[in-house]
């Protein structure tokens, strides 16, 4: 969530019909006044959310490859390119079996952008899936957070309750 009216994204990558308006380009302005608007976004934003998403068939998951090739959401895959690491590596496991595969670390690049005429590469897709891995390992270690709840031993925050009737 970000403060109305103090940033004007280039595009909309979940809404791509969405037209942008008056972007602000960061790397055509002089340092300090680029180094002004970062301060100025940073503190224009309010929360921000991760959310996972997994695709089941039936008791199956669905490697999210699969899902975005099948979708029509990826560039077609260059003939006799490297393979990508595998499902036990991005978190997505199509056999009970999937061998584990370590990152190579080459995540550590700056975020791509569409081209001029808007369509992305499979090597600008690889490029940001190597980018986002990064953050997805940092969200996947917060599940560990689940195991210091300890019942209130020690005191609580507080207790809000929902608007919603629990199922349970």
């Amino acid at each position: 969530m970000v403060r109305p009216g103090v940033a004007k994204p280039a595009s909309f990558t979940l809404q791509p019909w969405r037209k942008s308006k008056g972007v602000t380009n960061v790397h055509e302005m002089a340092k300090e006044e680029a180094e002004q608007l970062q301060e100025k976004l940073k503190g224009a934003v309010f929360a921000t959310s991760i959310a996972k998403y997994v695709v089941k068939k039936g008791r199956w998951t669905v490697p999210p490859e699969r899902v975005l090739v099948n979708s029509g959401l990826l560039p077609p895959k260059p003939e006799g390119g490297a393979e990508q690491e595998g499902a036990a590596s991005n978190g997505a496991a199509t056999e009970p079996s999937a061998p584990e595969q370590p990152v190579n670390g080459s995540y550590v690049l700056p975020a791509v952008t569409p081209g001029n005429d808007g369509e992305w590469t499979w090597e600008k897709v690889e490029a940001e899936r190597q980018r986002g891995l990064k953050l997805a390992e940092l969200f996947a270690g917060l599940d560990g957070l689940h195991d210091e709840f300890n019942g209130g031993v020690d005191g609580v925050l507080g207790e809000y309750s929902d608007m919603i009737t629990p199922f349970w």
